[in-house]
């Protein structure tokens, strides 16, 4: 994963290529009939009730591009990212019967804008 920079109270889609890093050649991921979440947290010790982002394949903000090749598109929106600018925590988790997969948390970085102006 890689740090993700996002301005304040914007819309923003990140695309990514999802990898399993257990394997020497890190094969993508195949999503297909899989479920992907998506999550932002302020602490890395957060539990589950204080995720302050989350989007995924069933309630909305994650489409899986390409199965096959583990690609995803993560839809943000004003009111996801009027949080304080700060740095947060993310992850990703795929899960397919009983195949759960979970990337290791990186930083998502939510910077200052000044409102009306393009980002």
């Amino acid at each position: 994963m890689a740090i993700i920079e996002v301005p304040r109270l914007n819309s923003l889609e990140i695309a990514m290529a999802l990898q399993d890093k257990g394997f020497t050649d890190r094969r993508r991921i195949n999503l297909q009939d899989a479920r992907v979440i998506f999550t932002v947290k302020e602490h890395l010790s957060d539990d589950d009730s204080l995720i302050r982002v989350q989007k995924d394949t069933v309630g909305g903000g994650v489409e899986i591009t390409d199965a096959e090749k583990g690609e995803i598109l993560i839809s943000l929106t004003p009111g996801d990212l009027a949080l304080p600018a700060s740095d947060y925590y993310y992850d990703v988790f795929v899960i397919r019967g009983e195949y759960v997969h979970s990337s290791e948390p990186d930083i998502f970085r939510v910077k200052h804008t000044v409102l009306g102006a393009l980002p």
